[in-house]
C-alpha cells in the first residue's frame, strides 16, 4: 500500500511515464485488484506499445483467470511479448501454460518442447507433470529424468518413484478405479463448452 501511494504520487508528477504506469499495474495486481491492474497495464501499452515487460505483465494477469476470453487475450499478449523480447524460454513456458489452460494440449506440448531446450530443471519437472496429467507416463519419466541439479533432484526422484509405483500398481491390479476426472478430460470439456 505504501508503494502504491508513492507510485500514484509519482504518476501525478509524470503521468506519461510508462515505467510508473507499469509499476502501478504490478502493484494493483499484487494487491489483488485485477481490474485496476489491467487498466494500468493497458495504459502503459498505450504510452509505449513496444514495452515487452508490460505485455508479459498483462499476459500474466490475464492468465490468472479461468475465463476463455481472458485466456485468449493472454495468449495474444504473449505472442506480442515474444515478438518484442525474443524467444526466451520463460516466455515460451508461459505460452505453454496458457495453451494448457485453454485446453489446447497439442499447442501446450509444442511450446513445452520448445522451451525444454533451455535445460532448466524446474521446467523439466513442470513438463513431466504436464505429461503425467495427460497419462503419458513414459514422457513424464523422460522429463523427470532430465533433472540434474541438486536443488530439484530429490523432488524429481520422488516423482519418478511415484510414477513407477503407480505403473506397478496398475499392472498388478492393486489400485481401485479412480472417480476423479483427469485434467485432460476437464480441459477438453471446457474447450467443447
Amino acid at each position: 500500500p505504501t508503494a502504491l501511494r508513492l507510485f500514484r504520487e509519482a504518476h501525478d508528477l509524470a503521468p506519461s511515464d510508462p515505467e510508473i504506469t507499469n509499476n502501478l499495474g504490478f502493484l494493483y495486481q499484487a494487491l489483488g485488484n485485477r481490474p485496476e491492474a489491467e487498466r494500468w497495464y493497458r495504459e502503459t501499452l498505450s504510452l509505449a506499445p513496444r514495452r515487452g515487460v508490460a505485455w508479459l505483465n498483462l499476459a500474466d494477469l490475464l492468465a490468472e483467470s479461468e475465463d476463455p476470453k481472458a485466456l485468449a487475450r493472454a495468449a495474444a499478449a504473449l505472442v506480442k511479448a515474444r515478438q518484442l523480447r525474443g524467444n526466451a524460454w520463460t516466455i515460451i513456458r508461459r505460452q505453454a501454460r496458457v495453451a494448457a489452460a485453454r485446453g489446447l494440449l497439442a499447442d501446450a506440448e509444442r511450446f513445452y518442447r520448445e522451451a525444454g531446450q533451455a535445460g532448466d530443471d524446474g521446467l523439466a519437472l513442470e513438463v513431466g507433470d504436464f505429461y503425467r496429467q495427460l497419462g503419458r507416463t513414459g514422457d513424464a519419466l523422460r522429463w523427470y529424468r532430465r533433472v540434474q541439479g541438486d536443488a530439484l533432484l530429490a523432488e524429481a526422484s520422488q516423482r519418478v518413484r511415484a510414477v513407477q509405483v503407480d505403473l506397478q500398481a496398475r499392472r498388478y491390479g492393486w489400485t481401485a478405479p479412480s472417480t476423479e476426472v483427469p485434467a485432460a478430460a476437464r480441459a477438453r470439456f471446457e474447450r467443447a463448452a
